[in-house]
């Protein structure tokens, strides 16, 4: 089982090694929204955006309130 601290490292390092799969950085910015690090988390998913722009549930998730 993975915690959620061992999750979001996890996701940090696979970001660093693999910054061009977009489910990475969307992934780690749903671990900073479930946190409340809200800049983080917008940062991350504008990533995945940027690397797939039909992303649709990074979309949503910069859209959210």
């Amino acid at each position: 089982m993975i915690y959620p601290d061992e999750a979001a490292q996890e996701y940090l390092t696979a970001s660093r090694l693999a910054p061009e799969i977009p489910e990475v950085h969307y992934n780690l910015g749903e671990i900073y929204r479930r946190r409340g690090m809200k800049v983080e988390a917008r940062k991350a998913f504008e990533m995945a955006l940027k690397l797939r722009p039909d992303y649709t549930a990074a979309r949503l998730a910069i859209e959210a309130p």
